[in-house]
């Protein structure tokens, strides 16, 4: 018999991870609840723009993210908007994605992130100046 796929809502909103309470995520940095959802295979759900750098720049596949910038930040505006994208961002959540869902457009951006020069440059000036200030 061949597996079935979870629900979309049970796969998406998984909140909190199931081992939200035993690494402490709500005090957690950011590269531990990354890593942690990429473990368990949740999707952030996050109003900040933080975690789509981190991923970005870490060359990392997984978690997906979705980002939610929109001009009203009520839940039922969120989830709403959520829900009609849905078909559109499902495959790429489930593939390694960084989605952003604002008022009037959605931006997918596919994992991992490739690097250009440029981001390679910034990086490394990046990592110099935290040298230097160190």
């Amino acid at each position: 018999m061949a597996a079935t796929k979870p629900k979309a809502t049970s796969w998406v909103c998984r909140t909190p991870m199931p081992t939200h309470g035993k690494i402490g995520l709500e005090r957690a940095s950011d590269w531990v609840v990354l890593e942690e959802a990429a473990r368990v295979g949740a999707v952030i759900l996050v109003h900040d723009l933080d975690y789509g750098r981190l991923l970005a720049f870490s060359g990392a596949s997984k978690p997906s993210v979705v980002i939610v910038r929109p001009s009203r930040p009520k839940p039922r505006n969120i989830f709403g908007r959520h829900m009609a994208v849905w078909l559109m961002i499902e495959r790429p959540l489930m593939d390694g994605a960084v989605v952003v869902l604002e008022d009037a457009t959605v931006r997918i951006r596919h994992l991992p992130v490739k690097q250009t020069k440029q981001s390679e440059r910034q990086k490394k000036v990046g990592q110099q100046n935290s040298k230097v200030g160190a």
